[in-house]
């Protein structure tokens, strides 16, 4: 069967340093990279490696391996089988040097341009989120923090944008809605 099935879940992205090895060998780490920055028990956790890294940092987009495996059971049992599991974030391009944050309701998340996913809750203003003015700290003190910010909200908000280009001191544009959960292709 061909098609998409679309599935709300929740992946957590990490940043860990793997030594530079070949990919093989840098998928085995992984398990001691979840242990060491998870403090879980690896084998609770199905972990990827995303893309490429220049550096010994990378992104690891990790799910708990029980939802996972009840899921899978779960279309097996319909007569569906997926080819791969993938993130609607990976569909959209984020910029050298910026980041999209997508919301969503009372969730949302920011991705920056490696990949990385930093999941949100919303509040009931137009504030930024708790977590994006954390994230945005947090890059700012490691001299990545991006150039500008492109804010997708359904319907699209300029006065929101202009409310967070004040408050976090980053250029914030509005682009148009797209998709944003989670897809099992089939």
């Amino acid at each position: 069967m061909s098609g998409n099935l679309m599935l709300n879940l929740v992946m957590l992205f990490i940043e860990t340093a793997l030594p530079p090895v070949a990919p093989a060998k840098r998928n085995a780490l992984l398990r001691y990279a979840i242990e060491d920055k998870l403090t879980i028990d690896p084998s609770t956790v199905h972990a990827v490696v995303l893309g490429k890294s220049d550096t010994t940092q990378h992104v690891i987009a990790a799910i708990d391996r029980t939802w996972l495996m009840n899921v899978l059971q779960w279309l097996k049992q319909a007569g569906l089988t997926p080819d791969s599991l993938v993130s609607s974030a990976a569909g959209i391009p984020v910029a050298a040097g910026g980041w999209v944050v997508v919301l969503d309701g009372q969730h949302g998340y920011a991705k920056r341009a490696d990949g990385f996913v930093y999941n949100l809750d919303i509040g009931t203003g137009r504030e930024p989120p708790f977590g994006l003015m954390l994230a945005l700290k947090e890059a700012r003190e490691h001299q990545k923090a991006p150039t500008a910010l492109a804010l997708q909200t359904t319907p699209p908000d300029a006065a929101m944008a202009a409310q967070w280009q004040a408050t976090l001191g980053v250029t914030v544009r509005v682009i148009a809605p797209g998709a944003n959960s989670i897809q099992l292709l089939l």
